[in-house]
């Protein structure tokens, strides 16, 4: 089986329940850009994702992407102006259409925080704007790098310290809708400090969604240890973050926090251009399937699709080639591995979790069974990144859709185990079930006391189909 996690964005090229389904037998995670579309149009995404799942029984998770404090161009006239290099433009916050001489801006914090000298990016960095004065409410600037602005264009300050309001008034009333909807994670968009996820962290239930923090600022960077340490997982948002710090340091950067938070037992997702030629063409360039077996190599848990399947001509062939790249990377020696001496482990599950994945590699085992309440024992298994597939047996279905973000973990829902003997029969017989192992071959059973969440601590090799 695949064990790197495909994430896909749902949108007007993707939505329907024909595409839908032909991607819910490839992906495990759907994206949904609250930054775009209308909340009847997600509700009708989400309906239709869970029907397509229901019907072919296979657990998929809901991401939602909240559009957090993202700094816009308003409305251009005509669409779009083009602004030459050299020539001088006014940002203000009038809500007039905008032209090549004047562009307006819904966000005032920002006309108000910058100062002479700063650089802005607009359209995602094709065009730099140089301030030369900021008074009045309104910024001049001149056009260092031209080209053509459309309507509703991003607009990016790094460095600027900016008066933002985290969580939006925006981002609070998309909380409330999805858990409505009972969305399975919700993605902070640019988040710059723990305190940031801690104030979204406060509008959620203490049984999920899990939030994961998107890192597209330079202070998520400088702040990432905290973050990481508040947040539930991570997506290297390579679009916004390649504007926000120098655009050759994005591959350490990224390389980093794979690293981080494989340490730290937390999924992490690379996300941005992946495929991106895919918006158009049926195959991808060299350079981009090299990008994403890096990632692989890198030790992330999954890999993203965002405009290859809201609006491109190709979405289910660019989820093929994720599905096909991955698996074949998945094959390397070079593919990241946890070191096999590692630090001691001071707690009795992460210990049980490392012997179970050392034990499987030296009794041959062909999958890691992990029955489990919390997803915890799955979890820790992962971590440690081992050879063979991890099945979580779980008695929550949401339990199971969180799992869907974790490296190499299949999950299946039964009713919970209430004594030790049915546990490890129920995890030979679904090991069978679905086809990680046939009768008399050996696996791994790995789980904490039936009943008791948070323990992980028995371990058993077990022959299936041989009742003892």
């Amino acid at each position: 089986m695949r064990k790197t996690k495909i994430v896909v964005t749902i949108g007007p090229a993707s939505s329907n329940a024909v595409t839908v389904r032909a991607l819910v037998d490839l992906v495990d995670v759907f994206r949904i850009n609250f930054s775009h579309g209308d909340r009847d149009s997600h509700r009708m995404e989400i309906q239709t994702i869970r029907a397509e799942a229901k019907a072919r029984g296979k657990s998929v998770a809901i991401l939602q992407d909240l559009p957090g404090p993202k700094i816009r161009v308003g409305k251009m006239m005509g669409g779009s102006a083009t602004l030459a290099q050299g020539s001088t433009v006014v940002l203000d916050a009038s809500e007039a259409e905008g032209d090549s001489k004047r562009i307006p801006v819904g966000y005032p914090p920002l006309l108000e925080s910058v100062k002479r000298g700063d650089m802005l990016h607009l359209a995602d960095g094709v065009i730099r704007l140089r301030v030369e004065d900021a008074s009045h409410g309104s910024v001049a600037c001149t056009v260092q790098a031209g080209g053509v602005l459309s309507s509703g264009k991003g607009i990016n300050a790094p460095g600027v310290k900016l008066k933002v309001e985290y969580p939006t008034k925006n981002d609070v009333s998309h909380i409330q809708f999805g858990l409505r909807q009972h969305v399975d994670f919700v993605a902070a968009s640019f988040v710059r400090s723990a305190s940031d996820l801690r104030s979204i962290r406060r509008l959620l239930p203490r049984d999920g969604p899990m939030l994961i923090a998107k890192i597209e600022k330079m202070e998520a960077v400088k702040e990432f240890d905290a973050i990481l340490a508040e947040a539930d997982g991570i997506m290297v948002a390579r679009g916004d973050l390649g504007i926000e710090v120098p655009i050759e340091t994005v591959p350490e950067i990224q390389k980093k926090i794979i690293t981080k938070c494989n340490d730290a037992a937390k999924p992490v997702i690379v996300a941005t251009q992946m495929l991106l030629s895919m918006v158009s063409s049926p195959v991808p360039s060299r350079a981009e399937v090299t990008d994403v077996s890096t990632a692989i190599i890198e030790g992330t848990d999954a890999v993203m699709l965002s405009d290859e399947t809201t609006v491109g001509k190709y979405p289910v062939e660019a989820a093929k080639m994720l599905d096909r790249i991955a698996r074949t990377t998945e094959k390397s020696p070079h593919a990241y591995e946890v070191p096999a001496i590692t630090p001691a482990a001071h707690e009795t599950g992460p210990a049980i979790a490392r012997a179970a994945c050392r034990l499987a590699d030296y009794v041959g085992a062909k999958a890691i069974v992990a029955p489990t309440q919390t997803g915890s024992t799955a979890r820790r298994v992962s971590m440690n990144r081992p050879r063979q597939p991890i099945l979580a047996i779980c008695s929550s279905a949401q339990v199971a859709r969180w799992l869907c973000l974790y490296r190499g973990v299949v999950s299946i829902v039964t009713r919970q185990a209430k004594t030790v003997d049915w546990l490890f029969g129920r995890a030979d017989a679904a090991a069978e079930e679905v086809g990680l192992a046939k009768k008399g071959d050996l696996i791994v059973v790995i789980s904490g006391t039936p009943g008791v969440k948070g323990t992980t601590n028995l371990i058993k090799v077990s022959v299936v189909g041989r009742k003892d």
